[in-house]
């Protein structure tokens, strides 16, 4: 459901952060703020601190921040819904759902439904003759009854209409079950279910909740060989992973998610030996496997190793955050074929932007890690586990993989290619090791790639990217003019400390002037808050689609920067930005001055060369304001 805005700001305003981050670590009061041991990171000297006229936390050590929705998020591994329904109890706030539709299902209806037909169709598998063949299937599989009863695997009937028989006898209206994801009807026809004669995988979250089913036929014609439940207000197929529930468990034993719902089909994972081809990424992070079928995951579980898989869509955005929320690293383990060298590199990108540590662990051509297992050959497969290829690796190798080096222009193709993965890494430091690695593999010095890397991310090469991450940061309360790098996004961050002085920024500056697409999406965040009179920081905090501008809003609210002099500081970045993007607009202008020219287009040169007069003369205001300051 869609929690109304106004109801969020009714739980945020009745709840004191202080007292809600205190039940999780011990806080005490220093300087107008409060500090104690970060929850998130283990560490002996207090860098954790809570500022509760801001609403806002953050960790010195970490790096994590935000606000109260954020940590209940982040401390009892909760989605966005699931958070505020926490705090809503706590504040006792009863949520409703907007413009909700009468006779609409219900989470709670959706989930018992959802876990009664799985525990049907687990039944039908086990016990009936029509299901012998399934049966059969996932003994060749390798998959035993121990694994079958930990994740429920189950048989639909091939029947076509015995789903909608069995529920309708169940007293299930066709409103109702039409709402399930379950059935499809054309031109007013009977709902057809969309599973029967299919082997079925229940898809369930971290906390146990039966969403949605994925179904494989055994037939070797006939439709195609997965289906998965159609989507619904309470599944999205690209938002889920299979084999989470089962996976986290073995992760982090000591801080799984909070079962608050009752959660039959979390069923413990078969007994196997210890995870071995897990291990831990390089931040200390428990390792997962991300594979692509559901078949993949059961085998890896049977070995004793954590692994998800995607329900069948590509890895996306919202997978690698799946996996950030719960603190993983990931290793990717795709089929060795074109498409799924494409998949991983589209993967590692992603992992890359939510800073999710990654390694590649590359499978032989032609098997996948059922085929592997089933083929008795565990050993060779735990051996790939254990020594997976650093994410940077794999793209290096890539990028190399069928270029001349010895060329200018091989080099150069290669580090295109290398070039969007590294524009994706927020991480300064990450950014600089990624390319002292690659230096040699290209034939290039150290220097020479940094180089270019900052001319391609300046915008000046033809691989269109974001602007570097900020620059050090200033010396706290000093009203120094914003650097260059990164000077947009730091004057943006100066107006989130005092929101007071947005207004006197837009009446200056436009998302356009920005060049850093950090800057723009805070800038876009700052206008809605404005718009919509809301000057608090959770709402700034939730319209904020980037991680790592979430933590350094929260990193500059819980300092001492940008509070003293703040609207000089203000005052001399607008200018600087306005500068900035003048001198951007008047070089495409003379860019098109000597098209046309060329093109021999009098008419449009003399309206071009009137823009130019414009923009310098723009630019000439700025120069005598900063003289007269």
């Amino acid at each position: 459901m869609r929690i109304p805005e106004a109801q969020i700001a009714q739980i945020v305003d009745r709840l004191e952060i202080v007292d809600v981050v205190a039940e999780y670590t011990a806080l005490r009061p220093r300087g107008g703020r409060y500090w104690g041991l970060c929850p998130f990171h283990t560490e002996k000297t207090p860098s954790f601190t809570v500022s509760p006229d801001k609403s806002a936390f953050y960790c010195f050590g970490c790096g994590k921040g935000g606000g109260l929705i954020q940590f209940v998020m982040d401390a009892e591994q909760l989605l966005f819904p699931e958070a505020v329904r926490l705090l809503a109890e706590r504040a006792g706030v009863e949520l409703q759902a907007e413009q909700r539709p009468a006779g609409a299902v219900t989470r709670r209806e959706y989930v018992d439904l959802n876990s009664r037909i799985a525990d049907t169709f687990h039944h039908v598998l086990r016990t009936s003759a029509e299901a012998a063949a399934a049966r059969a299937y996932l003994e060749r599989r390798a998959i035993g009854g121990q694994a079958v009863a930990a994740f429920k695997l189950g048989w639909a009937p091939a029947a076509r209409g015995w789903l909608l028989r069995f529920l309708r006898g169940k007293q299930f209206s066709d409103r109702f079950l039409a709402q399930t994801g379950l059935f499809g009807s054309r031109g007013g026809a009977e709902p057809s279910a969309l599973f029967w004669g299919r082997l079925m995988f229940p898809i369930i979250n971290a906390r146990g909740e039966v969403l949605a089913f994925g179904g494989r036929t055994l037939a070797a014609e006939g439709g195609p060989k997965y289906v998965n439940s159609a989507e619904t207000p309470f599944f999205r197929k690209h938002e889920q992973m299979f084999g989470l529930n089962h996976a986290l468990p073995r992760l982090r034993p000591a801080a799984r998610p909070a079962q608050r719902a009752a959660a039959p089909a979390a069923a413990a994972a078969p007994e196997a030996p210890a995870a071995t081809g897990g291990g831990a990424g390089a931040g200390g992070e428990p390792r997962v496997v991300v594979v692509e079928g559901y078949t993949d995951v059961i085998a890896l579980a049977g070995l004793g190793v954590p692994a998800v898989a995607t329900l069948g869509t590509a890895f996306g955005a919202a997978h690698a955050r799946l996996l950030k929320r719960y603190r993983l690293a990931a290793v990717v383990m795709f089929d060795a074929d074109d498409a799924g060298h494409r998949a991983v590199l589209r993967a590692l990108r992603e992992l890359a932007r939510q800073e999710v540590p990654a390694a590649v662990a590359p499978l032989p051509a032609d098997r996948d890690p059922a085929d592997l297992a089933a083929a008795g050959e565990a050993t060779e497969l735990q051996r790939m586990l254990q020594s997976p290829i650093t994410a940077s690796r794999y793209l290096i190798d890539a990028a190399c993989a069928g270029k001349d080096l010895s060329t200018a222009e091989g080099k150069e193709q290669a580090f295109r290619d290398l070039y969007p993965y590294l524009s994706d890494v927020d991480s300064e430091i990450t950014r600089e090791a990624v390319l002292q690695e690659a230096a040699p593999h290209l034939r290039l010095d150290y220097d020479t790639l940094r180089a270019e890397y900052r001319r391609l991310a300046a915008g000046r090469g033809s691989a269109p990217r974001r602007t570097p991450a900020a620059a050090p940061a200033a010396v706290p309360g000093q009203a120094a003019a914003p650097e260059p790098a990164g000077a947009e996004l730091r004057l943006l961050l100066a107006i989130a400390v005092n929101r007071e002085l947005f207004a006197v920024m837009r009446g200056r500056l436009e998302v356009e002037d920005f060049a850093d697409a950090r800057a723009r999406g805070l800038y876009i965040a700052l206008e809605d808050c404005y718009r919509n009179a809301q000057n608090d920081t959770e709402n700034l905090l939730l319209r904020l689609d980037s991680p790592r501008v979430r933590a350094l809003v929260a990193e500059k609210l819980a300092s001492d920067e940008f509070t003293v002099n703040a609207e000089a500081y203000v005052n001399e970045g607008i200018r600087h930005v306005r500068a900035q993007a003048l001198k951007r607009k008047r070089e495409r202008v003379e860019e098109q001055v000597r098209r046309a020219e060329h093109a021999g287009e009098a008419r449009q040169v003399t309206e071009l060369l009137a823009d130019k007069m414009y923009l310098d003369s723009e630019l000439n205001k700025l120069r005598g304001e900063a003289v007269s300051r």
